[in-house]
């Protein structure tokens, strides 16, 4: 019962962290958005038009951010939380959530982003070495499964069709290797 219990703490403990986290990241990234329209305010031009890389940039890290956080949640309400999948979500979770904004940062004050950019590459890849075990497992696992589910697709298939070829007929016309007994009266 006690054991139950302290499960139920850490899961609401993290999943509490990611909303948390969530939270944070959607403030930042709307704040720098009104910063943008606020700065690009007096030009006749606007972000969308100048800076058309870096908004594909950060509007596609969003898109990742969020894709990872359900995968996060999604392995932690399944009882996942301790597995290696779950810390690796929430990593992707966490340096596409930076990504995004970063890049917004990017329009604001290019200096500070190129600058937080390279920071950001530094810590990407002593978060991608220590998460390089993770990912191969991942990938094999992945590949496991999908070879898996193709060998019971192609199984499936290849019983339907046997049952479906039509059974040989011996009222064929066109047979013309069968002999006929002809009855002579």
């Amino acid at each position: 019962m006690a054991e139950a219990d302290n499960q139920n703490d850490t899961l609401r403990l993290r999943l509490q962290r990611i909303g948390v986290e969530h939270c944070i990241s959607g403030f930042v990234f709307l704040t720098e958005c009104n910063l943008i329209n606020v700065n690009y305010q007096s030009l006749p031009v606007s972000p969308f038009e100048t800076h058309k890389g870096i908004i594909l940039v950060s509007l596609a890290a969003l898109l990742l951010f969020a894709t990872a956080s359900v995968v996060e949640v999604k392995l932690c309400i399944d009882g996942l939380m301790d597995h290696q999948y779950a810390t690796f979500a929430g990593n992707i979770r966490l340096l596409f959530s930076s990504l995004g904004i970063i890049a917004l940062l990017m329009i604001m004050d290019p200096i500070t982003g190129w600058i937080v950019l390279v920071m950001f590459v530094c810590f990407f890849g002593k978060v991608a070495c220590d998460s390089r075990r993770d990912l191969c497992q991942f990938v094999k696992d992945s590949a496991l499964c999908g070879l898996g589910m193709a060998n019971k697709l192609i199984g499936n298939l290849n019983c339907f069709i046997t049952s479906e070829q039509p059974s040989e007929s011996h009222n064929d016309p066109e047979d013309t290797t069968k002999t006929h007994d002809v009855e002579m009266v």
